[in-house]
């Protein structure tokens, strides 16, 4: 089971990048409740809007949802039916710019071993990790190219 340390990171410590006057918009996928929830809550006490998803279909519809107004996917490897690789692949055919945080307990080079589907906006984090280690990831991935916060 993967784990995540609920204390909260220093907000003076973390600056949030924005497009213009809205916040990033990212879609999670993790079949895990309680990390779900840990990650959701965390993500949006940092300032980003989460929308969240149990698996891939569901992920599928919450972006066709927000036509494709996502800023980041934030994916576990290994999800029920589809993994997160072929997810971030399909949701990049549509959305090329789309950046993704892939989390997984299997060491990275396993998951860059499947990534061939996908692109080098794929960015790796291993579980566990702390609540400051996600949101210094999310932070670095956006903060790479502001170019990708246009909606």
């Amino acid at each position: 089971m993967a784990s995540a340390n609920v204390s909260r990171p220093d907000r003076a410590d973390i600056s949030i990048p924005a497009c213009g006057t809205q916040s990033i918009r990212i879609l999670l996928v993790e079949d895990e409740q309680f990390l779900r929830r840990v990650i959701r809550r965390v993500l949006s006490d940092a300032g980003y809007e989460v929308i969240a998803a149990t698996n891939a279909r569901e992920a599928l519809d919450q972006f066709s949802s927000c036509n494709g107004h996502i800023d980041l996917l934030i994916a576990d490897v290994i999800l029920p039916g589809w993994n997160g690789v072929r997810l971030a692949a399909e949701l990049m055919q549509q959305k090329p710019s789309l950046k993704t945080v892939m989390i997984s307990g299997y060491p990275e080079r396993v998951v860059r071993n499947c990534q061939k589907e996908a692109s080098s906006t794929v960015f790796y984090l291993s579980k566990p990790f702390t609540t400051e280690i996600l949101t210094r990831k999310v932070h670095d991935v956006m903060s790479s190219d502001l170019q990708s916060c246009t909606r």
